[in-house]
């Protein structure tokens, strides 16, 4: 079985590699969609930010999911 403290360290590096995916994005220009398809910047900025945008709410939540089971849960 997996337990509470496990879930918080899988959430914490997912949403550590989330925002680090989130930055490369912007520094580069070219965001990951589904399926292997990229969006640039210049191209398509509303998908290009959305994609963007996605990775750095997911980021956002694991980390605070990490943190709410280490500080406030116990």
């Amino acid at each position: 079985m997996i337990d509470s403290h496990s879930r918080s360290n899988v959430a914490l590096v997912v949403g550590v590699l989330a925002i680090g995916l989130g930055l490369i994005e912007t520094c580069s220009g070219e965001a990951l969609q589904g399926y292997g398809r990229t969006a640039s910047r210049r191209e398509n900025p509303k998908a290009f930010w959305t994609a963007v945008v996605i990775h750095y709410l997911c980021g956002v939540a694991g980390i605070g999911y990490f943190l709410y089971e280490r500080l406030i849960a116990n």
